[in-house]
């Protein structure tokens, strides 16, 4: 399992993701390799687009020297790491490259477009996310407007000819999240072109409930579940 970490392009590192990984790779009996893509202001986009394209070609060409079957690999990722993993299906696709076996996308940020209507109450008052940090990331991460509905940052608003042929995807949504609707709405898009899709909501849970199993027995549960849906689909169990 390819993972990348969330954090809005700007935050988040392999330490704060680690105990993520941890129960991915329980749940799935899987080898997970986490990459530490570059991040902004210091590097905007498409830098951590070009860095999760890069591990993926590395690991579509030396997957075996290192024991890994490049035919039998997922992307992850959560919140912005689900964009890159999204990011990696659909390029992958345009290029007619190695395809990854299954996409595991958590509360996926799937658009970059549309920020205000985003907004949620309780999430404006601080609940981990909120409209003003969306903008926050968008202006380091993408500061040239023109680039808000390029593809390949807004994966939901692909060309539906860029999505016919992608991997099977296991999508979690939370239902205090304003990523909640986008996650639904990539489900139903790939479903339409034929794509196996699974979709789990958490309708108690809020945006990065995964960085959570320390202290919720629903996270653990959710990280361990999702693992096992990964690994049936490569195999692994």
């Amino acid at each position: 399992m390819l993972f990348f970490h969330g954090g809005g392009f700007v935050l988040g590192d392999l330490e704060s993701h680690d105990m993520i990984c941890r129960r991915m790779a329980e749940g799935s009996r899987c080898r997970v390799l986490a990459i530490d893509y570059r991040l902004a202001p210091e590097t905007c986009f498409p830098c951590a687009h070009d860095d999760a394209l890069a591990a993926w070609h590395w690991i579509s060409a030396h997957g075996e020297d290192v024991g890994i079957d490049p035919r039998r690999v997922a992307v992850a990722g959560d919140s912005a790491g689900g964009n890159l993993a999204a990011f990696v299906c659909q390029q992958m696709n345009r290029i007619k490259g190695p395809r990854p076996a299954f996409q595991l996308l958590l509360y996926p940020l799937l658009q970059f477009a549309d920020i205000r209507s985003k907004k949620m109450s309780p999430q404006e008052s601080g609940f981990f996310i909120s409209v003003g940090l969306f903008e926050f990331f968008r202006g380091h991460y993408l500061p040239d407007p023109g680039t808000y509905m390029d593809p390949r940052i807004s994966p939901l608003f692909a060309p539906a000819e860029e999505l016919k042929g992608l991997p099977p995807a296991h999508i979690i949504v939370c239902g205090w999240d304003p990523l909640h609707d986008e996650g639904l709405a990539y489900a139903a898009k790939l479903r339409a072109m034929g794509i196996a899709v699974s979709e789990k909501e958490y309708p108690s849970m809020v945006h990065g409930f995964l960085n959570l199993t320390h202290i919720s027995a629903t996270a653990r549960l959710a990280a361990r579940e999702a693992g096992k849906i990964t690994g049936e689909a490569l195999g692994a169990i």
